[in-house]
């Protein structure tokens, strides 16, 4: 909500573009938490470990992409409509805020429903994640962004460890 809100605040989302996005959002994110409820975790954890390099090596080969915020969905997305739509990467990464919020307030609802969540440690991520995406957001408004491609690199290659390992 947070960074949604600041590129919203600040123009950086396309108001002709995203409500098409944001439904398809969320009928994709109710779909796919309910997925993540009822497949086992070694077919989840499969296909991690095929998707994250993936994301990696498109991340890596493209010189252009400068904004990019360190998560799956955002990172998908983002390369999306910078190359599908032929967004310019300020308009894409406040779409993909805009999108990304839909989707994760659905499957929230989706899991809470099912009685999946374990509420003191998704509100200490809680609390992480608003000063992240508070930075985040002003990075990407303030073209300090240099440093974001190689965070979401060294994110990829962490949750890759991590996938693999079974921590």
């Amino acid at each position: 909500v947070v960074s949604t809100w600041r590129l919203i605040k600040n123009k950086r989302v396309d108001w002709y573009f995203v409500p098409g996005t944001v439904v398809c959002a969320l009928a994709g994110s109710v779909i796919g938490a309910n997925l993540a409820l009822i497949i086992s975790d070694e077919i989840l954890k499969t296909v991690l470990v095929v998707l994250l390099p993936i994301v990696a090596f498109c991340v890596l080969r493209d010189k252009n992409l400068e904004v990019i915020v360190p998560e799956g969905m955002t990172t998908f997305l983002l390369l999306a409509f910078t190359k599908l739509a032929k967004m310019d990467l300020e308009k894409s990464t406040g779409n993909v805020k805009a999108v990304n919020l839909a989707s994760n307030i659905s499957a929230l609802i989706t899991f809470i429903l099912a009685g999946k969540i374990l509420w003191t440690l998704g509100l200490a991520a809680s609390c992480f994640s608003i000063a992240g995406h508070y930075t985040g957001a002003g990075m990407v408004m303030h073209n300090g962004v240099k440093i974001i491609k190689p965070i979401i690199l060294v994110v990829l290659v962490l949750l890759l460890i991590k996938v693999i390992s079974g921590m």
